[in-house]
């Protein structure tokens, strides 16, 4: 897999700039947003395809989040057995308070909720594992159903061991990444900021908390996006190596 490709494909194209700001805007529209994870789809189809400029344009918005869509509901069905499992907490909890002489569930019951929670680390720790391979299923099949057969996931996943750790790895470390590039940020508003704030007019230091929140959110969602497009392009080398195309799998870029 060429990891070099997938930053650099992004800055070959005459038009990334503007992609990258529709991008950066498209996320941070509630719903509208899912249509940033159905653009990182295309990326995997257009590299998994050959085609030499893979970064596409955004005139196929609603292709893009019914692709998103797919991804996030994919997601959530994986997030059923958490999601009952701390309903039937929180539940068995109001009953246990509605049924006790001092109106409080018994100290015992909030004793099980941090062991339930270690209970559920593996299973947390697993769909973070799958991440990537829910993109990489919904790019090679665009259909949620395939997303939810665990024994083709699993299948898909292995087929190239090693490279698929190695997608985990980047995906993780960027996200990291783009974590630090705010914390500059952070240190002017959390320490700087009460500071600035007893020898400046009330209205200044408004407008400068709201420009540093809106930088904040900007880089912040901007870096997570560019974080999907490289990504992306991994998966799609991905998508060529199992499907025996690895012997040409950058020489169309």
């Amino acid at each position: 897999m060429d990891v070099g490709r997938a930053f650099q494909y992004i800055a070959d194209d005459e038009k990334w700039l503007k992609k990258l700001l529709i991008g950066m805007v498209v996320s941070l529209i509630p719903i509208l947003n899912f249509a940033a994870f159905g653009y990182a789809v295309q990326v995997t189809q257009n590299v998994a395809a050959g085609e030499e400029r893979p970064l596409p344009d955004w005139d196929r918005t609603g292709h893009y989040l019914k692709n998103g869509l797919r991804v996030i509901l994919a997601f959530f069905v994986y997030m059923l057995p958490v999601f009952v499992v701390m309903f039937c907490f929180f539940m068995l909890i109001v009953v246990a308070a509605a049924t006790s002489p001092n109106g409080e569930p018994p100290p015992g019951l909030m004793v099980v909720f941090p062991l339930m929670m270690l209970c559920l680390i593996p299973y947390a720790l697993l769909l973070n594992l799958m991440f990537p391979a829910v993109f990489i299923q919904v790019a090679r099949r665009e259909s949620l159903l395939a997303c939810l057969h665990p024994q083709d996931m699993w299948q898909m996943m292995t087929a190239k061991l090693d490279s698929y750790i190695l997608i985990i790895a980047l995906y993780f470390g960027l996200n990291m990444l783009a974590g630090f590039l705010l914390m500059p940020l952070y240190f002017v508003f959390f320490f700087l900021g009460p500071l600035m704030g007893t020898a400046l007019p009330e209205w200044v230091v408004v407008f400068g908390f709201l420009l540093v929140m809106g930088i904040a959110m900007g880089v912040s969602v901007l870096a997570r996006f560019l974080v999907f497009l490289v990504v992306g392009h991994l998966e799609g080398q991905y998508i060529r190596l199992i499907e025996g195309k690895s012997e040409d799998v950058m020489s169309d870029a």
